[in-house]
């Protein structure tokens, strides 16, 4: 009896790690399975053979068993990683698109703020807001022909800007550029 209740905490002790080194073998729904089967058949094989059982034959019947879990005909073999995709990761990592997005507007915001102040400001209105020629001169009290003059001017000034930028530290700010001019 006292054998049973030595297993039961021994089992108890590494289920944590267990289910995570199962875990990097199966997908996450079967993990919680092939621990218990794992425990069973460990369990079978200490009651038959009389054994002490230690942590390394547990984590190879567990990953025997993972395996085998595998090699049935309805679920592929993930004996290793090939593409983010196997890690249920997309291939568009959203965080590093959002970290590479946050990079191009700070470089676009940088340059932005080159602009003199009149262009600028209608250049934020137009790229950042959307707002048409006529709102953005009715906005300002100014001609729709000033605001669309300003306009070009600031799209000039902005792509000399980036082309400095981009000369001095490589091509992220290019990408800015082409987004402003293409809205």
């Amino acid at each position: 009896m006292e054998n049973k209740h030595q297993t039961a905490s021994f089992f108890k002790s590494i289920r944590g790690k267990l289910k995570l080194f199962v875990s990097s073998i199966v997908p996450p729904d079967e993990v919680e399975d092939i621990v218990q089967e794992t425990y069973i058949k460990v369990w079978q094989h200490q009651q038959d053979k009389s054994a002490q059982i230690n942590k390394g034959f547990v984590y190879t019947v567990a990953k025997n068993m993972a395996l085998d879990f595998l090699r049935k005909p309805h679920h592929q073999k993930n004996d290793g990683a090939e593409c983010e995709s196997d890690f249920g990761v997309d291939s568009e990592d959203s965080t590093f698109n959002k970290v590479e997005t946050d990079e191009k507007f700070l470089v676009f915001c940088q340059i932005v703020r080159q602009l003199p102040p009149q262009c600028r400001k209608i250049f934020i209105m137009k790229k950042v807001y959307g707002m048409k020629i006529k709102e953005i001169a009715d906005e300002l009290d100014l001609s729709s022909r000033t605001v669309e003059t300003q306009l070009q001017r600031g799209y000039v000034k902005f792509q000399a800007l980036v082309h400095a930028a981009n000369e001095a530290s490589g091509d992220s700010a290019q990408s800015s550029a082409r987004s402003a001019q293409s809205e």
